[in-house]
């Protein structure tokens, strides 16, 4: 359906061509001016080659009738949504590289006691999913609008595209501002780190990526790219999506996360019932198996057997259970030694 949609917004008639230049074209043939000599008056007067070519293709002159109109349909509702949805697809490809990247930074250069939350990683699982749909979509909607070009070159002087691509370009520029400044407020501030730059350098890169693809002037009379900005977005979506893989991980591990977020459930649901557990006189037993404390049996899960006893002093006990991604795991309560999260509980 979606591939469907993308083909619909590209099959439709060129642009209707300026209406002074058309009424002038009109005017010209008329008169009996020749097409070449209208030509050159037009470019004479500053008018590109395509757009002089789609203004001609809309008179015909007829020996008997004069001037004959040629059919000129108004596509401008179309290119609107075909260039909406090419820009959304650029927007969502460099948004969830932008996310992506500053999730690596965090990870690769970590500040002081971090660790990967699991909102973080949600975050960077849903950028990777929302990349392996949008960027097979950019590069079909750029590819068709590089093959309308180069059958329409005039396609390139539509003023929607004109306007949403200066709108782009200004978000952009205004962006890179902005990059520049907070990177100058942060050395004057002394506050610069290796990741905050990382970060303002990522912001940097994308930003020229979307000034360079919308040049006006990024196809040639010929309607050959003079730029190499689709191949890069592609490549850094490929190698964002490859490193980000790699480096958080695949559904096993994300499945491994989620159980561990279980075991620690049971545990923290058991340090609760052993430390109301009755104990002969009012101190912990050297041994002890947490099950035979719990009031909830039916709120467990199977790991809750994995679960272990250690006591620390007559008043002090703590329970472990093994983690099979403990680099992974968030940890609000306890600590995570050895592989093992652990919960301290005095009674």
């Amino acid at each position: 359906m979606f591939i469907y949609v993308l083909n619909i917004v590209q099959l439709r008639p060129a642009m209707k061509p300026d209406t002074e230049l058309t009424r002038f074209v009109r005017d010209s043939l008329d008169k009996g001016l020749p097409e070449q000599d209208i030509r050159d008056i037009l470019d004479e007067s500053g008018w590109s080659s395509d757009e002089i070519d789609l203004g001609l293709s809309g008179w015909r002159l007829h020996d008997r009738a004069g001037v004959v109109p040629q059919p000129q349909r108004d596509t401008r509702s179309w290119d609107a949504l075909h260039y909406l949805l090419l820009f959304f697809a650029l927007g969502m490809v460099l948004g969830n590289i932008l996310s992506l990247l500053w999730a690596l930074c965090e990870i690769w250069i970590p500040q002081k006691d971090f660790s990967p939350s699991r909102h973080g990683l949600k975050t960077m699982r849903w950028s990777l999913a929302a990349l392996f749909v949008v960027i097979p979509a950019f590069l079909w909607l750029d590819f068709r609008d590089s093959s309308a070009c180069k059958e329409n070159p005039a396609r390139r002087f539509g003023g929607v595209r004109r306007w949403l691509t200066a709108i782009v370009i200004f978000g952009a520029a205004a962006t890179l501002i902005c990059d520049a400044i907070f990177v100058l407020y942060g050395f004057l501030d002394g506050g610069v780190k290796a990741q905050f730059l990382a970060k303002s350098a990522v912001v940097a890169a994308l930003s020229l990526i979307v000034i360079v693809y919308f040049r006006q002037d990024r196809l040639t009379a010929n309607g050959e790219r003079t730029y190499f900005a689709v191949p890069i977005i592609a490549a850094a979506g490929i190698l964002t999506l490859a490193t980000s893989f790699a480096t958080i991980g695949g559904p096993f591990q994300a499945q491994n996360e989620a159980n561990d977020r279980i075991r620690a459930k049971d545990l923290r649901i058991l340090v609760r019932d052993v430390d109301q557990c009755d104990f002969a006189n009012g101190t912990v037993p050297e041994s002890l198996d947490p099950m035979t404390c719990a009031r909830n049996p039916e709120r467990l899960t199977s790991y809750a057997n994995q679960i272990t006893y250690q006591k620390l002093s007559d008043k002090q006990f703590e329970l472990c259970i093994a983690l099979t991604a403990p680099d992974r795991f968030a940890r609000p309560q306890g600590r995570v030694k050895n592989g093992a999260y652990c919960m301290k509980e005095k009674i």
